[in-house]
């Protein structure tokens, strides 16, 4: 099967794809969102297809500057999506609409397309760390680590995995975030470790020394690469 043989529902037509990558979605939802402001257009980066979720952009304000914006073509049932992923995020377990004014996911009815912020995903709970400072300081704390730390958002696909960066008295560390329910965190991170062990002490060729896993996130926790 191929990207454009993928079912109706989880990919546009051909015609409606090509004006979605050359359009993108409409400026009041980009402004409705807060990701842009009134009059910035937000341009198409990249297109995942995947294989049983509806298609994916990547955009970016004004080809590349600002933030980057996540979307999902769901056609007409844009609306009731977007209702049914804030009230996910909302949920006191998953804590990423916390101190929020705004939805962190916005229909755009004229397009077919949500779009949410990066660093909102249902999927990830580790993401909670970046939008409850509260909570995060104690599991900062559980972690090992300082609990007055900033967390910043790396990069983020949506429902597959995101990098968070955290840097505080103890210094800077990396999380490495992936579904908990797949279990392909704990799978990534044994191997990690098994490969560092392997290259411990082997001039050369390095990579980051992995700390700890926390299954109830999804969280891989490493060191900084030095040098």
């Amino acid at each position: 099967m191929t990207k454009m043989d993928l079912p109706a529902c989880l990919v546009p037509d051909p015609e409606t794809l090509r004006a979605l990558i050359a359009e993108g979605p409409s400026p009041e939802a980009a402004a409705a969102l807060g990701a842009a402001p009134t009059g910035t257009t937000l341009t198409v980066a990249r297109v995942h297809f995947p294989a049983t979720k509806p298609m994916q952009l990547v955009l970016r304000a004004d080809g590349g500057a600002g933030e980057t914006v996540l979307a999902e073509w769901v056609g007409p049932s844009a609306p009731a999506h977007a209702l049914a992923e804030n009230a996910r995020l909302a949920k006191p377990r998953r804590g990423q609409l916390v101190s929020r004014s705004m939805d962190a996911v916005i229909a755009d009815p004229c397009s077919g397309l949500v779009l949410r912020r990066a660093g909102f995903d249902a999927k990830l709970p580790g993401l909670r760390l970046l939008h409850d400072p509260d909570w995060a300081a104690g599991r900062l704390g559980t972690l090992g680590l300082d609990p007055a730390s900033s967390v910043k958002l790396v990069a983020h696909r949506l429902g597959k995995r995101a990098v968070l960066q955290i840097a505080g008295r103890h210094g800077t560390h990396y999380a490495r975030l992936r579904p908990v329910t797949s279990g392909s965190g704990q799978t990534a991170f044994d191997r990690h470790h098994a490969l560092w062990s392997a290259l411990e002490g082997k001039e050369g060729l390095s990579i980051p020394r992995p700390l700890r896993f926390d299954p109830a996130l999804g969280l891989a926790l490493y060191d900084t690469l030095r040098g």
